[in-house]
Parts: structure tokens; C-alpha cells; sequence
């Protein structure tokens, strides 16, 4: 009697092993995408709270900064009103050294002749003609950011002084006017912005109300911005955005605005933090890489279990057919049923019935 030949083809085993595999890749793929859209997406707006953050801070450092100076010389121009002449020179060099970004204070007379001053410099010139002295007769101002004009380092060239102005009357016709160096504001950002991966390429600017830059990196100052990060700013919002500058670079950019701090009106300025895309979301791209091979090892390792449970499924089942073959050759009489699962049982169950009734 010829033998039956084998049928060929693949196996259950294969047919459940490829289907879990798949299965098992496929959910994997979901997973990972599902988990890195949505990681990536909250890291990215982390990140870019961040320099939201550090604008909104810069921006409280200097509101405050300057309504300390604001303060200081309110208070000092009341009390030179009731000082004698004598001591008023004294009381202003007293002034200047307990704080070391006053480049100059000096008290000028109604007709704008300067009485006293910081270190003596400028007493009897005529200070009438500064904005500062003109805008303060009418009780307090606060001036932007200008270069020197009459005091020493006031040429053009890299080393020329800048300053913010504080100017108050005293009451009797007489106007207390302090220069403030713009060091300080250079202070601010170091004391910001201090060194660490944290602050990695991260570049603080501050503008002011007209899109000028006050202090920036290097070739941005004095330059016009022209920015939605600056427009927004301007708006009074706080947010991030990424754009591209005008040096073909894409940045990430924080922006914030100085609105004043109690009796100090601010001046207004705008801070915008930025750093460039490629740094700023290298975080991001390490979890997207750190995701897509977690999700490989993932895919690979229930790939393995569904090919180890496709087996354990199989196996019974090509016992079995060993056993129904070993009947058929005259080998054995009888099936050893297996307990595998339940239907491995029942088909060996029914086999033995078959040879039973075949015997007889």
C-alpha cells in the first residue's frame, strides 16, 4: 500500500507565529507612535516654557532693579531739599559709592547749572538742555537707555558708556539727576543666564518699545528687530515661538515685557530669550530615538513570545499526528491522549473511538 504523502505548506505553528508576530509589531508601532506624539509634543512646549520662563524672570529682574534706583533717588532728592549746601556734595558722594553702577549723580539749580555733583564732575556746566532735566522739573522721570554725552567716555567707539537716567525734583526748583550704568542690566543677564548645559546657547536680547536692541549677542545691538516674537511682546503677551532671524537662523525664542514695578513706571522693554531649534529640542530628538528603539526591542521581544506561544499551541497537535500516523503504520494501537488544552484531548478522544470502531 503506497503511503499517504505529506501535505506541504506551512504549519498551524507558522500561520500563528507570522500572525502574533504581526500583531505583535503592529501594536508595538501604536504604541511607540502614540507614546512619542504625545511625549514629544509635551517636551517641546516644556522647552519652550522654559525660555518663556527665563524672559518673564529677566523681565521681573529688571522691574525691580529699576524701581529700586527709581526709589533711592526719590528719596535722596527729598532729602537734599532740607540738607545745607555744605553737605549735599558729601551725601552724593556717599551715594555713589554704596552702589557701584552710579556713573554719576548731581543736583542742578532751576536754571539748570550744576551745584553739586558725584566725584565734582560737571559742577557749573549746564545741564538744561538734557531730557532729564527738563522732564523732571514737573516731579520724577525715568529715561531709556542713552550714550554718554557729557561725561568722560562719551566718544563713539566700543568703550563708549551707555546709561538709563533717574531724575527727580527736589521741591525747591532744583532737579537730583543720577545716571545709572548700563553694566547692571549686563549683571542681570549674567545672574540670569548663568553658565550650565541649562543655559546652553541660550541668548538673552533686551529691546526697546521701538524694536531697537538695548543688549544682545554680538551684532544685534543697536540693530531694529522686526520679529513676531518682538510684536507679541510688545502686545503685552508672554509665550515662545520658533522663527527665523534675520541671520537665516531658526530659534526658538521666549518673550516677555517689563511693565513696571509699584511706583516705577518701567520703561517698557521687551525680553526675548532665544536659542537655535537644533539645540533647543535636541532633547526631544534623544526621546524620539530613545522611543523608537525601545519600540524595536519591544516589537522583537513579543515577536519571540508569540513565536514561544505558537509553538506550545502546535506542538500537541503535531504529537497527535504522530500518534494518528504511528496508528496507520501498525505501530500502536492506541492514541496517548494529551491534556495540552481541551480540544487536543477531545481530538485524541475521538481518534481512539475511531480505531476502537475500526477493530471491531
Amino acid at each position: 500500500m503506497k503511503a499517504a504523502r505529506r501535505p506541504r505548506g506551512l504549519t498551524l505553528g507558522a500561520y500563528l507565529a507570522v500572525a502574533f508576530s504581526a500583531l505583535s509589531i503592529l501594536l508595538t508601532v501604536v504604541l511607540t507612535v502614540v507614546v512619542e506624539r504625545t511625549a514629544s509634543r509635551d517636551l517641546a512646549n516644556s522647552i519652550g516654557y522654559n525660555l518663556a520662563e527665563l524672559a518673564g524672570q529677566t523681565a521681573s529682574r529688571l522691574d525691580r532693579g529699576m524701581f529700586e534706583r527709581y526709589r533711592e533717588v526719590q528719596l535722596m532728592a527729598q532729602r537734599l531739599q532740607r540738607l545745607p549746601p555744605g553737605d549735599v556734595q558729601a551725601e552724593l558722594d556717599a551715594a555713589k559709592a554704596s552702589y557701584r553702577y552710579y556713573a554719576w549723580l548731581g543736583l542742578a539749580d532751576a536754571g539748570g547749572i550744576v551745584q553739586a555733583a558725584s566725584g565734582g564732575l560737571l559742577i557749573g556746566q549746564d545741564v538744561g538742555s538734557r531730557p532729564w532735566f527738563s522732564r523732571a522739573q514737573s516731579g520724577g522721570h525715568l529715561g531709556d537707555v542713552h550714550d554718554a554725552v557729557l561725561l568722560p567716555g562719551g566718544e563713539p567707539g566700543p568703550d563708549q558708556q551707555r546709561f538709563y537716567d533717574v531724575a527727580f525734583a527736589t521741591g525747591d526748583g532744583r532737579v537730583l539727576g543720577a545716571h545709572v550704568s548700563w553694566e547692571w542690566a549686563r549683571d542681570v543677564r549674567r545672574t540670569v543666564f548663568s553658565a550650565g548645559r541649562r543655559n546652553e546657547h541660550i541668548e538673552p536680547l533686551i529691546v526697546a518699545p521701538d524694536g531697537r536692541v538695548l543688549l544682545g549677542p554680538p551684532g544685534t545691538e543697536g540693530n531694529t528687530l522686526n520679529l513676531v516674537s518682538f510684536e507679541r511682546a510688545r502686545a503685552g503677551r508672554d509665550g515662545f515661538v520658533t522663527e527665523r532671524w534675520p541671520d537665516g537662523r531658526d530659534y526658538l525664542v521666549g518673550y516677555g515685557s517689563t511693565s513696571g514695578f509699584q511706583s516705577s513706571p518701567g520703561l517698557g522693554w521687551k525680553v526675548l530669550v532665544r536659542q537655535p531649534v537644533a539645540t533647543a529640542y535636541q532633547p526631544l530628538h534623544t526621546l524620539q530615538w530613545r522611543v523608537f528603539w525601545g519600540g524595536l526591542a519591544l516589537a522583537f521581544v513579543f515577536s519571540v513570545l508569540g513565536w514561544m506561544t505558537a509553538r506550545a499551541i502546535s506542538q500537541p497537535l503535531l504529537q497527535l499526528a504522530g500518534a494518528a500516523r504511528r496508528l496507520e503504520e501498525g505501530r500502536d494501537t492506541q492514541v496517548q491522549t494529551s491534556g495540552a488544552y481541551r480540544e487536543v484531548e477531545v481530538l485524541g478522544t475521538a481518534l481512539n473511538s475511531l480505531v476502537a470502531n475500526l477493530q471491531q
